[in-house]
């Protein structure tokens, strides 16, 4: 608890061997009495400020849960001549 609120947790898979990037998720209403600096909220649209590669997980404290979605995101990889050749 902080502030007399809950602690939320939230895990991010990236089940690629290559990294995931630009990751958007749907984000309405989202709020924390503790900043989340791995998120830039727009709107109703949080960018993750960092590349994925396995599992990355972060925090917010609110009085309640919200529900993210992902919208879109980018799997960073190299193509030669039509083939995936490798992770960029």
């Amino acid at each position: 608890m902080v502030q007399n609120k809950p602690v939320w947790k939230v895990t991010l898979m990236n089940p690629c061997r290559c990294p995931l990037t630009n990751l958007k998720l749907s984000c309405t209403g989202f709020e924390s009495v503790v900043p989340v600096d791995t998120l830039t909220k727009t709107g109703d649209v949080c960018l993750l400020k960092k590349d994925i590669l396995g599992t990355f997980v972060f925090t917010y404290v609110w009085d309640t849960s919200f529900e993210l979605k992902v919208i879109s995101g980018t799997i960073k990889f190299k193509v030669v001549n039509g083939t995936i050749t490798g992770c960029t």
